[in-house]
């Protein structure tokens, strides 16, 4: 079921669909909302137009948010990558600097489309879409650093226990036999990125206050 990635939440609370998975970092507001099951270690990362000096001189991970002041970044709405930009432009202000220009799309290819066309100068999202879309325009826009972990989840209606449980099986079977790190490294992702357990409503530190957890062990 495509869907706007801001309307997901409702969608399967309504029973439109049964399972979200797209993405979606596991944080305490979404936990509020849905039952969210972590499944992947990432890091969220930034593309960029090639050629732009190759993320503005950041380094990986980012080390430099004040290099991105002036410059315009898209993101998809509801997703972490809007609330990252606001907090790189308070940055940007405190330092008397110009403000990042904020681009919010509601599809997260709109967001890749935007920067092929030289629409925007970077966007936000997870490194296997980045990877992706770099390795399908190659010479038009580059994987640029990445900037926190991100554990994401797998989203249910809250009390979706027999679902639940036959996902959480399914991901430990996959994990045992290899496939899950078979798909992983097709993206680009490593045994890393398997968290040591999968989890249920993984608790969250209550000082995560930017919904960023803390990537298991």
């Amino acid at each position: 079921v495509p869907s706007v990635f801001a309307t997901m939440i409702t969608a399967v609370q309504t029973r439109k669909c049964d399972v979200i998975i797209s993405s979606m970092d596991v944080r305490v507001d979404r936990e509020a909302q849905i039952d969210q099951l972590g499944y992947l270690v990432t890091q969220a990362a930034l593309l960029f137009q090639y050629g732009s000096g190759k993320s503005y001189g950041m380094q990986s991970p980012v080390t430099d948010p004040l290099s991105l002041c002036g410059h315009s970044i898209a993101a998809e709405i509801g997703s972490q990558g809007l609330d990252q930009i606001k907090a790189w432009d308070q940055l940007c202000t405190a330092a008397g600097k110009p403000t990042i220009v904020e681009t919010d799309v509601q599809d997260n290819a709109v967001q890749y489309q935007l920067l092929i066309s030289g629409k925007v100068q970077a966007a936000i999202g997870g490194p296997e879409p980045a990877s992706y879309y770099a390795l399908q325009h190659p010479g038009t826009i580059v994987a640029g650093p990445t900037y926190s972990f991100v554990l994401e989840g797998i989203g249910f209606k809250q009390g979706s226990t027999v679902l639940e449980n036959a996902i959480l099986a399914v991901l430990n079977s996959m994990k045992a036999d290899g496939t899950l790190l078979k798909i992983m490294e097709k993206y680009g992702d490593t045994a890393l990125g398997i968290p040591s357990s999968f989890q249920l409503n993984t608790p969250i530190s209550k000082d995560e206050t930017t919904g960023e957890p803390t990537p298991p062990s």
